[in-house]
């Protein structure tokens, strides 16, 4: 589907599409297995992918209102966190407060200043939220799933270089549908002492649309996954997430 970049490079892939039902004699429906990955191809191991956005969005070939593929869920859906670590910073507090006093008939005044300090512990975490969103549109089915991934602050260590995802689709019938791809990345070069961030390709463009046939199915082979009852597939079953490590 996707693939960007020479030393840090993005890739997309397909790995499963299976057309069926979402219930024995129901609903039209299609599971989708994707796989994305943030690599880093150069032996300079400091440069690495700070945040990333996946965007998968569903549309009827022929444009047609109300009949676009609707996104019924997902997998990875929430909000996931990894490699978190805690760091301590010292917060001073300063007050001020003014007296008076009296000596041999004058009145006297002074400003004190008392200061307090305390130490708070803050966690960072390397994060990956998955959602179902509108794009285009704002009625309706929601049409799209994205993924946001964002480092370890703390650790810099980068996002995880590997993310498999699960997409169940209903479908209004059995006619073409596209789907497009569209990601968005930030990088961190660091030379030396001088760090600069800024963003590798933008937003990636993104390829020609993907055209689906409902009546034409992929070969596959994977096994357990029945056509006629799509919507008991546990989607997190078919996830992987390779979470950042020094050597991202």
């Amino acid at each position: 589907m996707v693939d960007r970049g020479s030393k840090l490079r993005v890739q997309a892939d397909l790995i499963d599409v299976f057309h069926g039902t979402l219930t024995t004699g129901g609903t039209a429906g299609t599971l989708i297995i994707a796989e994305f990955r943030f690599l880093n191809m150069s032996s300079d191991k400091s440069r690495r992918f700070r945040h990333g956005e996946i965007m998968m969005t569903f549309a009827d070939k022929q444009g047609r209102s109300g009949f676009d593929p609707e996104v019924l869920d997902i997998a990875p859906l929430g909000t996931f966190s990894f490699n978190s670590t805690e760091s301590c910073a010292e917060v001073t507090n300063s007050a001020n407060f003014s007296t008076n006093f009296g000596m041999n008939g004058a009145s006297l005044g002074a400003d004190i200043r008392r200061d307090s300090t305390e130490t708070t512990k803050r966690t960072h975490k390397t994060t990956l939220i998955g959602a179902i969103i509108y794009e285009g549109k704002v009625w309706g089915e929601k049409n799209a799933a994205v993924w946001t991934m964002d480092e370890n602050s703390s650790r810099e260590d980068g996002i995880p270089n590997l993310i498999q995802t699960a997409i169940l689709l209903k479908r209004k019938s059995n006619d073409p549908f596209v789907l497009t791809v569209k990601i968005d990345a930030e990088v961190n070069f660091i030379y030396d002492t001088n760090h600069s961030i800024r963003k590798l390709f933008g937003r990636i463009k993104e390829d020609d649309p993907i055209t689906f046939d409902p009546e034409v199915q992929w070969e596959t082979t994977r096994t357990g996954v029945h056509l006629d009852d799509l919507s008991v597939v546990t989607l997190e079953e078919l996830t992987r997430i390779c979470s950042p490590g020094p050597d991202n």
